[in-house]
């Protein structure tokens, strides 16, 4: 970053000018992302109530089963999340 800001600035203003703009934008994708991650914590949280696990027996020949429930739903929090 340095080198690009020597290459494109004229004046310390310049400088200092470029310097709080990166810095607010970082501030922003910082608070931005955390509200990102709430929705995706939430969304997996959901995600992991909806699971239902049926264990192997020899009625369903050994073969274990994962099923969620509400698939839809369980997408559509994490559509929202991104």
């Amino acid at each position: 970053m340095l080198k690009l800001m020597k290459l494109f600035t004229k004046t310390p203003s310049d400088k200092k000018r470029i310097e709080n703009k990166f810095k607010e934008e970082a501030r922003e994708n910082l608070r931005d992302g955390h509200v990102v991650m709430d929705e995706y914590v939430h969304a997996m949280k959901y995600e992991k109530s909806q699971t239902v696990y049926t264990p192997p027996t020899a009625a369903n020949g050994q073969w274990g089963n994962i099923h969620y429930n509400n698939p839809q739903k369980i997408m559509d929090n994490y559509v929202e999340a991104v």
